[in-house]
């Protein structure tokens, strides 16, 4: 492969295209950047004609329940690892994760958590509030299930939960992955 520079009048201005000559049987991805004003950058790489090899393994997603707080609470848990907490956002379930939960399981312990009120999980006592704090109730599930130290995503309302959860007790909460 050989390095090629190629300059083209991009927005109105002179840009800056840097990458690479494919050698033939190379397949060449693409990537644009946009950047402040009229200027894009364009960034070529090869990719190799062989697809790599992935790992095929297929990891099933179990649906379960466990009693938390004298909650029937829902989970799905896929995987074995070090253990990896999904918290859905709101009007959502423990299912909003099932798409990605078979990839994750290839390295982790996978449980994705309907919060009470939500899929499966009975209501909270006491009734649902937007805004309450459901860490103490994640803590508890956790505790029932004899989950260490463990890496926690949240999208949404499951984003503020995980936020106070690692808040709450920083031991717990190895990382903390906010989405959306």
């Amino acid at each position: 492969m050989r390095p090629v520079i190629d300059r083209r009048i991009v927005g109105g201005r002179y840009g800056t295209m840097v990458g690479v000559a494919p050698v033939p049987g190379d397949a060449v991805g693409c990537h644009v950047t946009r950047t402040l004003g009229d200027d894009m950058s364009v960034i070529l790489r090869s990719v190799p004609s062989e697809p790599q090899r992935r790992d095929q393994r297929v990891f099933a997603v179990r649906d379960c329940r466990v009693i938390v707080d004298g909650m029937s609470t829902q989970y799905l848990e896929a995987g074995a690892g070090p253990p990896l907490l999904m918290l859905h956002g709101y009007e959502q379930s423990a299912s909003s994760w099932r798409w990605v939960m078979p990839t994750l399981a290839r390295t982790h312990r996978v449980l994705a958590l309907s919060l009470p009120g939500h899929g499966d999980s009975a209501p909270a006592v006491g009734g649902y509030a937007p805004g309450r704090d459901l860490a103490p109730f994640v803590a508890g599930f956790l505790d029932t299930l004899g989950v260490g130290p463990l890496d926690v995503v949240g999208n949404s309302v499951g984003g503020a939960v995980a936020l106070r959860l690692a808040l709450a007790d920083p031991r717990r909460v190895r990382t903390l992955t906010l989405v959306g």
